[in-house]
Order: C-alpha cells, then structure tokens, then sequence
C-alpha cells in the first residue's frame, strides 16, 4: 500500500502546489497511504483531521468517512506474586461499504458512518496506562482516544495480588474499554476483576477481566487476564496457571497495522493482556498468553504510560506489545500499548 505523505503522527500539514492531486474528498492528517479507490489517514498520536474540500459531484448521502478509534491499554499489575493482566482499550469501528469499500470489517463495525464537511477535527489518541501501582502520579489506566465524537476509553489496570502493605495492596482490577483481571496468591489474598463497556458503548467497546486463583503452596496463585474487544479475559485455571488475555477486534480497514490473529486477512487491535503466577519450585513468574490485537505491553517502569515501541526485555521473560493496538500489558509490570485512529474514504 503506498503512502502517499504524512507530517508526523498528528500532523494537519497541507501538501503544497506539489501534493496530492485533487480527488472525490481533499483531506490532511496523520499518516496517509491508499488502497485501490480508497485513502486512509492512520494516527498514532494527537492531531488533526482537516477535510479541505469536498468534490461538487459527491452526492450529500456518500460525503462521509469510516473510523477505527482504539484507546490505549491499561498498565500491568506489578504484584511479586499472581497479578492480573491488563485490559484492553476500547474498540469502535464503522463500515459501510458503499464509503469505505468492500473489505471485512469486525463483528463490531456500525454501518452508520460519519458525515464530513470542509472543516478540521481533532484527533485525540491515548497512550498505555502506567504499570500499577505506581508511586509518581502515573495513570495505570490506558488513555482515552477520541475522532468526530466518537470516543473510546482506556483499559484497566491489572489486578494486584492483594498481598497486605501499602505498596502491593493497591487494589482489584481495574474498569475501562476491557477490564484487566484479578490479583490473588495462595491462601486468602485476591482482589477482583475490572468490568469492560465502561462506560457503555453499543455495540460494546469491550469485555470484563478474569478472575484469579488464590491456591496452591508458597508460590501459589495466578492472576487472571485482561479483557480484549470482542472476549472477556479468561480466569486463572490454577494456582500455577494464570489466565489468558481475551482476543481482540479484526478488521481489514489498513492491511499495515494491528497485528495477525486468528482469522487470515485482517488485522487485529485492543487483545487483553495475560495475568501472571509464580511457579514452584522457585520464584520464576508464568505468563498467560496475550490476547490477539497487540496484547501484551511495555516491559518495566516507562514515565507516566508513555509506552516505548520496541522495547526490550533483559530478563527474556515478559512478551513486549504493540503501540498502535491498544493492548493491555501482561500482568509483571508492563505498560500498556498506545491507541490508534484510522480513518478511511473514497478518494476516486
């Protein structure tokens, strides 16, 4: 797919005497590339949507655009033992072919598009939530993202294990676009499970966390995993064993992001992140599996829920995320993967 120019993530620059030739819809912003008859702007962060001009000869019922807006995902429980993973956030999407052409869009898609004028709109793309708890006044709740009133919410947080103290005993999962799951280890310390569809979209925007175990001996205890766009986070099966992220929303609106998943063809954003469990006979964590579309996260303590592209891990045990999925992070630490704003139309 070419791209055809693009000033930076939120970028409302215009092309010049030189740029793009005239079409149905004139429009700057973001990231632009095309796909056959048709153009998408991809924003990877805050900007500007600015439609210069509409063609006289497109009828008033087709001057509209289709969107894919993802929040970002919540941040990691840092529990030493059974966090939950995080939720992801949340996912909406339109798509009404006659628009934005025939391609396969999520089971979540609205066909209601949205009606353009010559104007500029604002762009607003959250990042990860902060791993939690944090100390500094980070957000461990993923951030909103927001086009033509559209808006989404950030993930929740990843449970803590509920461990008695100041530092760990933070509190149970948190609620958002996808919920991030309980906290627990062995014995009677837990905390619950965040709620998803918060507040309430519909379709909805996302799913609830799952719950943990809070069994087995002295390295016992599982978190459960975030919630993901279109499944809830799976409970931890054991106190070995901690649940999975639920899978997120797939689409094939722009073929060049989210990431593969379990249908060929599309691409997928906002999968819940895995919860994690220590596992005997020594303190090496488990993690359950990140759900698809980005599930995973940042590793480490990353400022206030700026998530890093291509992290790295140096002790080789914590999944590294996707910014640009809105993937919660997996339950150990991690930062939560930036949002994403695309929006697509007829160019010709």
């Amino acid at each position: 797919m070419p791209i055809l120019g693009g000033f930076g993530a939120g970028s409302a620059r215009g092309y010049g005497q030189r740029g793009i030739a005239k079409g149905l819809i004139n429009a700057t912003g973001g990231t632009i590339t095309c796909c056959g008859d048709y153009r998408i702007h991809t924003f990877t962060g805050p900007g500007t949507f600015e439609v210069q001009c509409i063609n006289a000869c497109v009828p008033a019922p087709t001057q509209k655009v289709d969107y894919v807006v993802v929040a970002g995902g919540g941040g990691g429980s840092s529990s030493p033992h059974g966090g939950g993973g995080a939720g992801a956030g949340g996912f909406r999407e339109s798509h009404c072919a006659t628009i934005s052409g025939c391609y396969t869009a999520s089971p979540l898609a609205t066909p209601t598009s949205i009606p353009i004028t010559a104007t500029s709109y604002p762009i607003v793309v959250g990042s990860g939530g902060a791993a939690s708890p944090r100390s500094d006044n980070c957000v461990p709740q993923g951030g909103t993202s927001s086009a033509f009133g559209i808006s989404t919410t950030g993930g929740g947080a990843g449970g803590q294990s509920g461990i008695p103290g100041p530092q760990w005993a933070a509190g149970p999962g948190g609620s958002g676009g996808s919920g991030g799951g309980g906290g627990g280890v062995a014995g009677t310390f837990q905390t619950g499970s965040g709620s998803g569809n918060t507040p309430p979209t519909t379709p909805p925007q996302g799913n609830p966390g799952g719950g943990a175990n809070t069994g087995g001996g002295d390295w016992g205890g599982s978190g459960g995993g975030g919630g993901g766009a279109t499944q809830s986070g799976t409970p931890a099966p054991g106190p070995y064993d901690p649940g999975n992220g639920g899978t997120g929303a797939g689409t094939a609106m722009n073929p060049e992001q989210g990431t593969p998943g379990p249908t060929p063809g599309v691409r997928y954003f906002a999968g819940g992140g895995g919860g994690k469990s220590q596992a005997p006979p020594q303190p090496v964590p488990w993690q359950g599996e990140g759900g698809a579309g980005g599930g995973g996260g940042q590793p480490g303590y990353l400022p206030c829920g700026q998530s890093t592209p291509f992290a790295t891990d140096p002790e080789g045990w914590l999944p590294v995320g996707n910014d640009g999925t809105g993937g919660g992070a997996w339950g150990g630490g991690g930062t939560g993967a930036a949002g994403i704003v695309m929006i697509r139309y007829k160019y010709k």
